[in-house]
């Protein structure tokens, strides 16, 4: 199953990159995001592992993520598992007019029962990473 979102954000690509790699911000905008620690020294780069929890649909799911590639304001590439859960989750920036496009796509491989919820699934991460990159739009435009 694949959820792709996007966002413009007046604000440049390395503002945004900056803020978005930085863990420590991951629960201000990640509105379902309790935590996410390191695994492992910091900072964030290829190999880096990541333990992060999230509250979605009904339940608390802790993923640890692998970075599997980033480059500077341009892409970051993470696995992540949980359980009956596999998660590839990209985040691009592309420089454009007023600033930067971000753009948020997850592919999820959801095992067991977990595969027959991947249409109720699916619309509910959608309305969630809407509603997370408008807050993080939001945070970024107005400081």
């Amino acid at each position: 199953m694949r959820v792709e979102t996007q966002v413009t954000i007046a604000a440049p690509p390395e503002r945004v990159a900056d803020y978005v790699t930085d863990v420590r911000n991951l629960s201000s905008w990640y509105g379902h995001v309790s935590a996410c620690n390191f695994l492992g020294p910091a900072p964030l780069q290829a190999g880096t592992r990541l333990q992060v929890e999230l509250e979605f649909l009904g339940r608390t799911w802790a993923l640890t993520y692998a970075i599997e590639e980033l480059v500077p304001n341009t892409l970051l590439r993470m696995h992540g598992t949980a359980g009956a859960l596999n998660v590839q989750t990209t985040y691009l920036w592309q420089r454009v007019e007023p600033g930067t496009r971000l753009r948020l796509r997850h592919d999820i491989e959801a095992k067991g029962a977990f595969g027959f919820a991947a249409p109720l699934a699916r619309a509910a991460l959608h309305r969630a990473n809407t509603s997370d990159l408008e807050r993080l739009k939001r945070i970024l435009e107005r400081s």
